[in-house]
C-alpha cells in the first residue's frame, strides 16, 4: 500500500489508499488485450469499505486506440457514501500540446504532488480544444453534462484527439465533466451540487453487499485529419450497443 506524495506524514492518518488485491486476467489478440483486477478501498483505520473489479479492454488498429474501462463497486461495510465532491472520478493528465491557451500564469505539479506557479506566460506548447457532444467548446464545457467530449490538438503535423465516453447505464448519467485547460480531462458523476450551483445534489450511497457498475470508453486518434463529430458519434453508438 502506498500514500500519494503530496500528503504530508502528520496527516497520512486522515486517508485510505487503494490496494491491488489480485491480477485476475490478462490476455490478447491480435488487435485486442484484456486486463482484469481486483482492488480493495482501505479506509484510514486499515478496514476495507469497498471492492472494486475492474476490466480493461484495448484496442487497436492503424489511427485509433481504444481502451473500454467497466469498473464494479461493492460495499463491504453497512453503508458507503461518494460524498458530492466535483474532485474525480474518472481523469487523465495529458501532454502540454493538448492544454488549452492561458492568460494565466502557468500552474506545475511537481514530483511530490505539490502546486507550484510560474510567473510567466508560455503558450508556444499549448494549441489543444475541448467540445463536448452538446456543441460547447474550449472552457465553457467545463461543469456541464455531455454524453461525450472531445479533447484535441497538433502535433508533429498530426491531428491528435482523445475523446471521453459516459455510459447511459452510469449512475449520474449524462455527467458532468471537471474538463480543465491545463491538462486535467476528468468526468465526474458524482460530483453535481458544485457544478449546478447548488440545484443538485446527489451523495450516491451503496449498501452492504450492493454495487454499482460504471462503464467509460476512451478513444484516441491521430491522423492527417481530425475524427469529425459523426465519427465519434458511431464509435459512441457502438460502445453503448
Amino acid at each position: 500500500m502506498g500514500y500519494k506524495y503530496g500528503i504530508p506524514k502528520d496527516q497520512r492518518d486522515h486517508y485510505g489508499t487503494i490496494h491491488l488485491r489480485s491480477i485476475d486476467l490478462i490476455e490478447h489478440a491480435d488487435n485486442k488485450g484484456t486486463l482484469k483486477v481486483t482492488q480493495n478501498w482501505i479506509n484510514s483505520e486499515g478496514r476495507i469499505v469497498l471492492e472494486e473489479q475492474v476490466e480493461f479492454n484495448f484496442y487497436a488498429s492503424e489511427d485509433k486506440r481504444i481502451i473500454d474501462r467497466t469498473t464494479t463497486f461493492t460495499a463491504a461495510i453497512p453503508e458507503v457514501v461518494f460524498e458530492d465532491n466535483k474532485e474525480g472520478a474518472i481523469a487523465v493528465q495529458v501532454a502540454r500540446f493538448l492544454e488549452l491557451p492561458s492568460d494565466e500564469p502557468l500552474k506545475n505539479i511537481d514530483a511530490n504532488g505539490n502546486p507550484s506557479e510560474t510567473p510567466l506566460l508560455d503558450n508556444t506548447l499549448s494549441q489543444g480544444n475541448y467540445l463536448s457532444s452538446e456543441g460547447l467548446e474550449g472552457n465553457n464545457v467545463w461543469g456541464t453534462r455531455a454524453k461525450w467530449k472531445k479533447l484535441y490538438g497538433h502535433s508533429e503535423g498530426e491531428f491528435i484527439s482523445i475523446v471521453l465516453m459516459d455510459h447511459p447505464g452510469n449512475p449520474g448519467y449524462p455527467t458532468y465533466w471537471h474538463a480543465r485547460g491545463y491538462g486535467l480531462f476528468s468526468a465526474n458523476p458524482f460530483g453535481q451540487k458544485v457544478f449546478s450551483n447548488g440545484k443538485e445534489k446527489l451523495n450516491f450511497k451503496l449498501m452492504e453487499g450492493e454495487s454499482a457498475t460504471f462503464r467509460h470508453r476512451m478513444l484516441i486518434t491521430s491522423g492527417m485529419m481530425d475524427i469529425s463529430n459523426e465519427e465519434i458519434d458511431r464509435d459512441y453508438k457502438q460502445f453503448t450497443n
